[in-house]
């Protein structure tokens, strides 16, 4: 769950995207965007940044990175950019 509002994201190794979800009105999470994101190919893992709005995705197909901005009111994603071939070990 995200710290900027109510929001829960899920990577998708095989199609390489994000997807949202929030709460619905009994509470429990409802998808709000099938592809909230796209990242790299390999989407594996997800790190959300304490405080910032920024979450970050782990790409095994690329060794990458794709970063992306949270709107706090609704949970959209924004890319911001991300990197590729990063050392494994």
């Amino acid at each position: 769950m995200s710290s900027v509002g109510v929001h829960a994201y899920t990577a998708h190794a095989a199609t390489a995207n994000v997807s949202r979800y929030g709460p619905s009105a009994g509470g429990a999470l409802s998808l709000e965007a099938g592809i909230a994101g796209t990242t790299a190919p390999g989407a594996v893992d997800l790190n959300l940044s304490d405080g910032d709005g920024s979450l970050y995705v782990l790409s095994s197909g690329s060794s990458g990175l794709t970063g992306f901005s949270m709107n706090a009111g609704n949970g959209a994603l924004t890319g911001i950019g991300g990197v590729s071939g990063l050392a494994t070990g």
